[in-house]
């Protein structure tokens, strides 16, 4: 069904009122009557997974990485630091709303906040809620101060112990108001988040709604009684395991270095994830791998685009030094080398249509970056040209020892696809094997 199908007038007010309804229910939902012990996590996450995916269409990972998500709100205030989401896409009508929608009955204690104040928001986070923000892009270009001091609020929500600072009436003595829990976030493209946000948050691109693809308008009849029941049986299901996956959560963090995919993760990616990855190491099944190679598909496999200007330089110096950057080019030998002139790595990066140097001057003559540019970008990692003797021979240039810590330490490698179905056994952890 296309997307124009319920995304009608009619339909928007329809799903607004569901939403509506659906909060008041959640509130008073409970787990009487749910053996807690009963239920199955792996088919529970798989559950949650396939609710999603019946009313938006969700890159491969994006789905179990919610579900995981949609877990981890129930054991919130069991935990030091949430996972945000941020939801965007390129255009209007690609679902960010119906998945938002359809995702807040699942959600612990939720919390409709896109229209709310920054003073609104800060008083229902007495406990931790899973806040919904819509169109979060034009609440961050708005009002300039009111854009501030709610970037401010969500900088500081997801680690217990945030609090948001204000001056109550009548004195106007200051008072901390908790502002920490779980948060999803929807707007207009990727890079309209500030980067302080999508650093916190797990990203799911969504796209038009293809004529082939079977996707349902969520109407309150097909979705309320399914909706509130995984509700019931998520919270039941993270109440019974709660211990075991704050434990887990510990011995991540021991175990990080050796976890083929966490390890190239950043700092603060990893802190958003364990609590996932833990869920699903929990679970089970085939839910360890999923989780991991939802990881690698949403946060190691996005468009180096994403990256700052200086970081996608590293990049492409990396392909340069291990001859990854041209197959055929004249004067040039694709393979890997220890030491670079400056004018050579200039020659290269140029060289590559789909890198951005070529074009870096505005000027129309002799519009390729500079190796003095060069220079200057690099100077903010502490890498500087080198005078380096190869045989008669005196240039200026950097060897590969130069860069060796920064890409590590900025998670530099050779792209890799996702692993396939067959790989699941392999990125299982030893002790969550079935």
């Amino acid at each position: 069904m296309g997307e124009t199908e319920f995304q009608s007038a009619a339909d928007t007010n329809s799903v607004s009122r569901i939403s509506d309804t659906i909060d008041q229910i959640t509130k008073h939902s409970h787990t009487n009557g749910i053996p807690s012990a009963a239920v199955n996590g792996a088919e529970l996450l798989s559950s949650v997974a396939g609710y999603l995916n019946r009313f938006v269409r969700m890159p491969a990972g994006a789905s179990d990485a919610f579900a995981a998500f949609v877990t981890h709100t129930h054991l919130a205030p069991r935990l030091d630091i949430v996972a945000y989401v941020h939801i965007f896409s390129a255009e209007k009508q690609c679902g960010k709303t119906v998945l938002m929608d359809s995702a807040k009955p699942l959600c612990a204690n939720s919390l409709n906040a896109g229209d709310a104040s920054v003073a609104a928001i800060a008083r229902s986070l007495a406990k931790p809620r899973t806040v919904f923000i819509d169109e979060l892009d034009a609440l961050l270009k708005g009002d300039k101060e009111r854009a501030e001091v709610l970037r401010g609020i969500l900088n500081q929500g997801y680690k217990k112990g945030g609090t948001y600072l204000r001056c109550e009436p009548p004195k106007y003595e200051a008072v901390e108001f908790p502002i920490f829990g779980p948060k999803v976030f929807a707007g207009i493209g990727r890079r309209s988040l500030p980067d302080t946000l999508r650093d916190r948050s797990v990203p799911i691109a969504l796209e038009k709604i293809m004529p082939e693809d079977v996707i349902e308008p969520l109407f309150e009849r097909r979705v309320l009684g399914a909706a509130i029941a995984l509700h019931d049986r998520t919270k039941a299901w993270a109440e019974h395991n709660g211990d075991r996956i704050v434990a887990r959560i510990d011995e991540l963090y021991q175990e990080r270095r050796s976890e083929p995919v966490l390890s190239r993760l950043s700092p603060r990616a990893f802190e958003i994830w364990v609590a996932l990855v833990a869920i699903c190491d929990a679970a089970g099944a085939d839910w360890p791998a999923r989780i991991r190679i939802a990881a690698e598909s949403l946060m190691l496999g996005e468009d180096v685009e994403d990256r700052s200007q200086k970081e996608r330089l590293l990049s492409n110096v990396y392909s340069v030094f291990e001859g990854q950057d041209v197959t055929e080019l004249p004067g040039v030998d694709p393979q890997t080398v220890e030491r670079i002139q400056s004018v050579e790595l200039a020659h290269r990066l140029n060289a590559n249509e789909e890198w951005e140097w070529a074009d870096w001057s505005r000027r129309d003559k002799d519009r390729g970056i500079k190796p003095r540019q060069i220079a200057t970008l690099l100077k903010e990692f502490r890498i500087r040209p080198k005078t380096i003797r190869e045989g008669d021979e005196v240039f200026k240039g950097y060897e590969r020892g130069q860069f060796e810590n920064v890409w590590k330490a900025y998670r530099v490698t050779a792209v890799a696809s996702p692993p396939h179905a067959d790989q699941l056994h392999r990125l299982q952890p030893d002790n969550m094997r079935v």
